[in-house]
C-alpha cells in the first residue's frame, strides 16, 4: 500500500483532503500531522519502507512552518528525495520562489472545491 503524508494544523482540510485522495485511489494510505515537529520525528525513526510517496506540507502552521519543516526534510539524508508538496491558502508569488527554491516539488493553492483538488490529486497520483 502506498502511503503519503499531509501535515496540516487544519483538521478540516485534511478530512477534506483524505476524501479527495480515496476518490482518486482508495489504497493510498494517508498520514496526518496537525505539525511538522511530529512529522519529522516520525521520520527519522522510520525505516525506508514504511516511507510515504510524497509529503503534503502547509505553510502556515504554529510551532513549525512550512519553510522550517521543508529546510529540516530536505537535510534528512533517507527522505531528502521524497517530493514534498506546498499545499496552503497563499498564491504570494513571493512565497512559491522561496519554497521552490527549498525543494519543494510544486507549490498548490488549495482549491476552491473537492472536484478540483480530485483533479490536483489525480495528477501528483500519476508520477
Amino acid at each position: 500500500m502506498t502511503k503519503w503524508i499531509i501535515v496540516d494544523d487544519d483538521v478540516e482540510d485534511q478530512e477534506i483532503f483524505e476524501i479527495a485522495l480515496h476518490e482518486v485511489d482508495s489504497n493510498i494510505e494517508l498520514v496526518k500531522f496537525t505539525n511538522g515537529i511530529h512529522a519529522i520525528e516520525l521520520l527519522k525513526k522510520s525505516d525506508v519502507h514504511a516511507f510515504p510517496k510524497c509529503i503534503f506540507l502547509d505553510l502556515n502552521m504554529p510551532q513549525m512552518d512550512g519553510r522550517e519543516c521543508i529546510t529540516e526534510l530536505k537535510n534528512i539524508k533517507e527522505v531528502k528525495n521524497i517530493p514534498v508538496y506546498i499545499y496552503s491558502t497563499s498564491s504570494d508569488n513571493k512565497d512559491i520562489k522561496q519554497l521552490t527554491e527549498l525543494g519543494a516539488e510544486r507549490f498548490i493553492t488549495k482549491p476552491d472545491s473537492l472536484p478540483e483538488l480530485i483533479s490536483v490529486l489525480k495528477e501528483v497520483a500519476s508520477k
